[in-house]
């Protein structure tokens, strides 16, 4: 969402950058939804990292399609609606990597306290980003800007995804890091964007809808890489 002091009036569009978003968020809808139909179609067992997995991907698609929706309307309520799934999406990725995390690390004492330590902090940015967006939504500024809070939270998000996969790839056995690497490649991809995104709003105080435009194209870049690792994992089971 806008950082800064940003009014509505900053985010009326030209039909140029209209038509960017609109194929930028469009692809990813149609890429996240479809994969998400897919999953929700496989006949396999599932446990936790499959949950958490559909999870992310169909939040993905809504997030994507709310923004589409700002963009095809012009209507501002439309982008302020994206920011929820936005925040939960995120969180079902910690979720899925969470789990990732502890199929891969060591049983121990140490690791067992690193895990704990891992959830609370993904718990408190997913918490701090749901209520950024109740804030945003009230237009409650008693804390300050909430699309600045929502902002600050969208990086430490970002921080954090970078942290998790760095978890994941050191902690899996080296015979199987083939099978995760895509995975990584793609949402430390995404949250290194996400990352650059938000810094540079709250440094000028203003988001730029030209770089914002693209993070629907980043995201939906990400998701052969996530399929591909999915695909490769099955195969291996």
């Amino acid at each position: 969402l806008p950082s800064g002091k940003q009014s509505q009036s900053d985010l009326s569009m030209t039909s140029s950058l209209a038509a960017i978003i609109e194929w930028s968020y469009g692809i990813a809808a149609v890429l996240y939804g479809g994969y998400a139909l897919r999953l929700a179609a496989s006949r396999r067992r599932r446990d936790i990292r499959d949950w958490t997995l559909f999870a992310a991907i169909g939040l993905a698609a809504v997030w994507a399609l709310a923004v589409l929706a700002y963009a095809l309307l012009d209507e501002p309520a439309w982008l302020l609606a994206s920011g929820a799934p936005d925040t939960l999406r995120t969180g079902a990725w910690f979720a899925f990597l969470l789990a990732l995390v502890d199929r891969s690390g060591k049983s121990s004492a140490d690791a067992g306290a690193r895990e704990h330590w891992l959830m609370f902090i993904a718990v408190g940015i997913v918490a701090w980003g749901l209520v950024a967006q109740v804030l945003l939504v009230s237009a409650n500024f008693t804390f300050g800007h909430p699309a600045r809070i929502a902002a600050y939270d969208t990086l430490a998000a970002g921080v954090f995804m970078l942290i998790l996969v760095e978890q994941i790839f050191r902690n899996t056995a080296e015979a199987s890091r083939w099978a995760i690497m895509p995975l990584c490649v793609g949402l430390a991809g995404t949250a290194m964007f996400d990352i650059y995104l938000f810094s540079d709003a709250l440094l000028f105080n203003r988001l730029d809808l030209d770089i914002w435009s693209a993070r629907g194209f980043v995201h939906a870049l990400a998701l052969p890489l996530i399929a591909l690792s999915v695909a490769r994992h099955r195969g291996s089971a």
